[in-house]
């Protein structure tokens, strides 16, 4: 009997030990030390983006997850939108992309409908040999919750739907 509970307790912490390359290879992003999966890729608004540039289409990944926590100030989506302008005739996603204040591509956190424009990072793109895509962003993109602003880094990787937007049409088109 005895062995059988030093084994129970060999396999609880081997159970709970952590393992970075786990870690890895999940979709997530840390805020404030806290690990958040995102789920679903959808087509962002595109309402506040110019109008202006005729040669390019934008492509938006949007992630939401929404955040555990007791108490309705905080029990609503959270999530980040990547926008990113190609050249219509590109069409690999493909590369790292600066982003400044004021700038397109930019990175944007929101908290429900309360939006905050990334600081300065770069977001890497890449489509892995299954067909997902990766994404790897840095800081600066913040988040603004009840007035604090927090911050954000991470990877994304899944099989995400792309849906570059034609600003001269106004149409979104799968990929």
């Amino acid at each position: 009997m005895k062995k059988f509970w030093m084994l129970a307790a060999a396999i609880f912490a081997l159970s709970c030990s952590s393992d970075d390359s786990a870690d890895d290879n999940q979709s997530s992003v840390k805020v404030d030390g806290q690990k958040y999966t995102y789920e679903h890729l959808l087509m962002s608004d595109a309402s506040d983006f110019p109008l202006s540039d005729a040669d390019a289409k934008t492509t938006y990944f949007y992630l939401v997850e929404p955040v555990p926590c007791s108490g309705a100030p905080c029990s609503r989506p959270v999530g980040m939108s990547i926008t990113i302008v190609q050249p219509l005739g590109q069409t690999s996603l493909e590369g790292t992309y600066q982003f400044t204040p004021g700038t397109i591509p930019r990175a944007n956190v929101y908290d429900h409908k309360s939006q905050s424009q990334s600081g300065a990072g770069s977001v890497t793109v890449t489509r892995l040999d299954n067909g997902e895509y990766e994404l790897r962003f840095s800081e600066d993109a913040t988040l603004v919750n009840q007035g604090f602003a927090r911050s954000l880094k991470g990877k994304v990787k899944g099989n995400f739907e792309v849906i570059p937007f034609d600003y001269r049409t106004g149409n979104g088109q799968t990929n």
